[in-house]
């Protein structure tokens, strides 16, 4: 899943399908993908998204060169956002 998600933030940069990218995962495989599209000229920004209240520890992508916006969400964003469909059928 991650090398999808990779992919899609780099090509979808690559072809201007998006002013700002964001990508909502902690996992640091991914700071490739989020350091080769933060110097793209074709992107104008880029941000992060981790959740804020898990335990005591926050936790995001970050790139040491960079000041990178992060949208913390908390339980409430999550429950704004859930989808409830049932794909069962």
């Amino acid at each position: 899943m991650d090398i999808a998600l990779a992919i899609d933030f780099v090509t979808m940069a690559i072809h201007q399908e998006y002013d700002i990218g964001v990508i909502m995962s902690t996992d640091t495989d991914l700071l490739p993908a989020l350091e080769f599209v933060n110097g793209r000229p074709e992107v104008p920004q880029v941000a992060v998204a981790a959740w804020g209240n898990v335990g005591r520890r926050r936790y995001r992508l970050t790139l040491s060169d960079s000041n990178i916006w992060c949208h913390w969400l908390d339980r409430d964003d999550y429950d704004a956002a859930a989808d409830l469909t049932n794909y069962a059928r």
